[in-house]
């Protein structure tokens, strides 16, 4: 709806009052962008799975913040677990969200060894997802612990790098997944992982340096650099708008590069 030029051929949108989002992340530079140009006051997002049977977060109307999926939703139980295996205490540490309900899932069917992975002894369900919680109580997905890109120790998570770029107004559409640090194809293999951007043009004059710089404009941290950028056509997504990383590991494997996951 952003970007889209189409969107402009019924501007300005008066009837539409709150819009809501789900399925994939939305940044919260995105969101501000998608209200200012459909005059929309309110943009709730939710989150929820498969094998929660619905929605276990969802913006509050009174408050509903740009790139938070919002708070718990009734029924539901949650909690955030670090990487030593303990529950976040506090506001802003991040954790892998686990979830507590009657609306879960009884397992997956024929795999007893996937629900046990799943679903731990008290019942809760092991999203996959790392998030945190603000001071407000709202909760913000960073992204899959399966994605998140290790870049000498530190942990980079792609959406936040998507959300950046997708602030640039010559980019249509980006993703971003890790590959292999000072990979030359057909040369060696570096150490560990670097992001790498895959970009849809919206203007044919945009080049890598420029959106590397960009991105070094935006995010001061410099782990999180882009080590590499590629221009194509399309990002690979599912009916849902999820962006497929596979489809990107794929890509860049059968062009001889080395990803991880």
């Amino acid at each position: 709806m952003q970007k889209n030029p189409l969107v402009d051929e019924f501007l300005p949108l008066p009837s539409i009052k709150t819009i809501l989002c789900a399925a994939a992340p939305l940044g919260s530079e995105l969101a501000e962008d998608v209200k200012n140009r459909t005059g929309c006051k309110v943009l709730r997002q939710g989150y929820g799975m498969t094998e929660l049977s619905g929605a276990s977060h969802v913006g509050p109307v009174s408050n509903a913040k740009s790139g938070s999926v919002g708070v718990l939703t009734p029924f539901y139980s949650m909690k955030l677990i670090n990487e030593e295996g303990k529950p976040v205490t506090s506001a802003g540490e991040r954790g892998e969200v686990w979830y507590k309900s009657d609306c879960n899932m009884k397992g997956y069917y024929k795999n007893e060894e996937a629900t046990q992975e799943t679903i731990d002894s008290e019942g809760f369900l092991h999203t996959g997802d790392v998030g945190e919680l603000d001071e407000d109580g709202q909760l913000w997905i960073v992204d899959r612990i399966k994605e998140l890109i290790k870049v000498k120790g530190y942990q980079v998570a792609p959406a936040e790098l998507e959300a950046i770029l997708m602030k640039h107004p010559r980019v249509n559409d980006a993703a971003v997944i890790g590959v292999a640090a000072g990979y030359q194809y057909g040369g060696k293999i570096g150490d560990g992982q670097v992001p790498k951007a895959f970009i849809v043009k919206k203007d044919e004059s945009l080049t890598e340096d420029e959106v590397k710089e960009f991105v070094k404009t935006e995010l001061k941290t410099v782990y999180k650099q882009l080590g590499g950028v590629e221009f194509v056509d399309s990002i690979p997504k599912s009916p849902s708008g999820k962006i497929l990383r596979k489809d990107l590991r794929k890509m860049e494997e059968a062009n001889g590069g080395k990803v991880f996951g």
